[in-house]
């Protein structure tokens, strides 16, 4: 993955088990390893500093306070998008925000908010996301101005699967 420039979101969609995750951990981990050590497990890497690593991965809806899940979600997100704006220059990962959601009207609409929020970060951020089609509703009507969609998907040869990443624009034929 290299920001392109006036791009600074990458969202990362496509089916369940498909590498999404994997990938948007991969990216900060090789951020800080070449930014700590100076070396990533790459055959070539084009990285700039950052000032920070911040990440979310979304939790499940439990009790974790009186309000619930997704309050508590929306908490935290709301004290991690304040920190960041404190620091110039960083590398958000964020995975699946939102996902004890169920109502699509709902979900498009945080999906969209937080990627819009994504959008004003000093630096650059990868979102992972199975909204793929309130993403590419939202980007369809002009909502993004930053955004790079990946579609993610396994092809299998046997038992070995290989991944497959796509800048993508047009819904994939199955999903």
């Amino acid at each position: 993955y290299t920001p392109e420039e006036g791009k600074n979101v990458l969202v990362i969609v496509g089916p369940n088990g498909n590498g999404k995750t994997t990938l948007a951990k991969t990216i900060g981990i090789f951020q800080a390893l070449g930014q700590t050590i100076g070396w990533v497990p790459a055959r070539e890497a084009k990285m700039s500093m950052v000032g920070g690593i911040f990440t979310h991965f979304s939790i499940r809806d439990t009790l974790l306070s009186e309000e619930g899940g997704y309050r508590h979600e929306l908490e935290v997100l709301r004290e991690k998008f304040e920190e960041m704006a404190e620091v110039d220059r960083i590398l958000f990962i964020g995975n699946e925000p939102f996902s004890g959601r169920t109502r699509y009207e709902i979900v498009k609409k945080d999906t969209t908010t937080f990627i819009k929020c994504c959008e004003k970060i000093s630096g650059h951020s990868c979102v992972v996301s199975h909204r793929y089609n309130a993403i590419l509703d939202a980007d369809g009507r002009g909502e993004f101005s930053s955004v790079k969609i990946l579609y993610a998907q396994c092809e299998w040869e046997g038992k070995r699967a290989v991944p497959t990443f796509r800048i993508t624009g047009d819904k994939p034929q199955e999903e």
